[in-house]
């Protein structure tokens, strides 16, 4: 890597379901399910998908599995009070629900997007973006309860089974490790979101489990029309959220039906004061160390490869590569930057450079045109990658807009793309740094908002 100076879920089955005896036991129980599948009348086939054949204990496994890859992927919030109280919020959901033979499990993942989500068998997660958005305890009953009714639904595990004849046939006819890849494959589609008749089923679950609790079942309903506006404001933070779920509004109009059905409102209370007590910390601003819109020169070089237009800042590699960067030093922040590919080849590169001394030593986080990132560190001229050019389909690919970030903690090296986190590294060579920005040889793009916070 040549810096000339100018001035991103597969789920190991293994780790899921505990082993090779786990494994058999269910290989052994998927094909008895298959061979009773087989056996089912036409109208009985109807209503398969209320069926359920895989038992409590290995629908939990999977879960607890699920799990632990979710933190090996995100980073759980390490704030212990406000955990407890998530938790607490929780259970009082948990104990109205419709199957309350289960243990519920209740974290926060300190990430940005805004977003909740349930892992099979009871673990349930909230980001720090989602809890920063809303404003009372109902808000919070409403959405938890969202995530316990595809618990209660068992939406997981009917969709696991729904996907299953076909890998049971395999594991039969192919290698037995030709059938853990397919199963493998199965396990990875967990989290990629249900049918809208599902996500409209666990929004009037959620809605009831609230009320029941003696909470104001308005509450989800309040905090979707709070999405509705972002959805314009901030489309990137709630990317993941909407395009898993049905139409906001179609949501928001559905749940004020059914509050309209509760005959009695009494005594349901929204506990604002208490969730925003319990929050304080988090929603306290977080400083922002710089801002660049732009719109005027000043913070950048100018040259005839670089260069401020209608409010943007573009680089042409040129021949050699470009790089330019600003003068303020950071040590431990999240820096957020747009770039849109205006022209060049698909395979030309271009980077987010962090905690940059000079153009031997920096840290790079860089995408190209054809749907790769990568981590690079540059020291004494020398560059070692710590994450490989990696393929992503969270990359909008070709000359088109993509949303970096990086977050820097300490060690710890976290880079996002359009809001989704795709890889963490740790490397301490350099623990502090300014911001800049690199372009390989014959390509174009142009930077713009870019933003540091602490």
């Amino acid at each position: 890597m040549n810096l000339k100076n100018g001035c991103s879920t597969v789920f190991s089955f293994s780790s899921l379901c505990g082993g090779e005896k786990m494994k058999k036991i269910l290989l052994l129980t998927l094909t008895l399910n298959f061979v009773l599948f087989a056996g089912l009348t036409a109208a009985v086939s109807k209503k398969s998908k209320d069926i359920i054949l895989i038992p409590k204990e290995l629908e939990v496994s999977i879960g607890r599995g699920v799990a632990r890859e979710v933190e090996t992927k995100f980073k759980v919030l390490n704030d212990p009070e406000l955990t407890a109280y998530i938790d607490k919020v929780g259970q009082r959901i948990a104990r109205v629900c419709d199957r309350q033979n289960l243990e519920y499990h209740f974290k926060i993942l300190d990430d940005p997007m805004v977003n909740a989500f349930a892992c099979p068998g009871g673990f349930i997660y909230v980001t720090t973006g989602i809890l920063k958005t809303i404003e009372s305890e109902a808000e919070l009953a409403g959405i938890l309860g969202h995530e316990v009714g595809h618990v209660t639904a068992r939406h997981a595990v009917k969709k696991i089974q729904g996907m299953l004849a076909y890998t049971i046939l395999a594991s039969l006819l192919l290698k037995d490790e030709d059938a853990r890849q397919i199963i493998d494959v199965v396990f990875n589609l967990i989290l990629l979101g249900y049918s809208r008749e599902d996500e409209f089923q666990v929004d009037r679950l959620g809605t009831r489990y609230a009320y029941e609790a003696d909470y104001d079942p308005g509450g989800l309903r309040d905090f979707l029309a709070k999405l509705k506006k972002l959805e314009k404001r901030e489309p990137l933070a709630i990317e993941t959220l909407i395009s898993s779920h049905p139409p906001t509004l179609q949501r928001i109009k559905k749940i004020e039906h059914q509050v309209q059905e509760f005959s009695n409102l009494s005594g349901k209370n929204r506990y604002r004061t208490e969730f925003l007590e319990a929050t304080r910390r988090l929603k306290s601003a977080t400083p922002l160390l710089f801002q660049d819109d732009f719109s005027q020169k000043g913070n950048w070089a100018e040259s005839e490869y670089a260069y401020h237009e209608n409010g943007e800042y573009h680089i042409s590699g040129g021949n050699e590569g470009y790089l330019s960067w600003h003068g303020k030093i950071f040590s431990d922040f999240t820096c957020k930057v747009k770039v849109r590919k205006i022209g060049g080849s698909n395979d030309g590169e271009y980077y987010l450079m962090f905690r940059f001394l000079d153009s031997e030593n920096t840290y790079l986080f860089g995408l190209r045109g054809d749907g790769h990132y990568s981590i690079w560190k540059v020291a004494g001229g020398d560059a070692f990658p710590l994450q490989e050019w990696t393929d992503s389909s969270y990359l909008n690919q070709e000359n088109t807009v993509n949303y970096l970030q990086v977050r820097c903690e300490g060690s710890n090296i976290s880079v996002y793309v359009n809001n989704y986190r795709l890889a963490s590294v740790n490397d301490n060579t350099f623990r502090q740094g300014k911001i800049g920005f690199f372009v390989s040889p014959r390509i174009h793009v142009a930077y713009d908002d870019i933003m540091v916070h602490e």
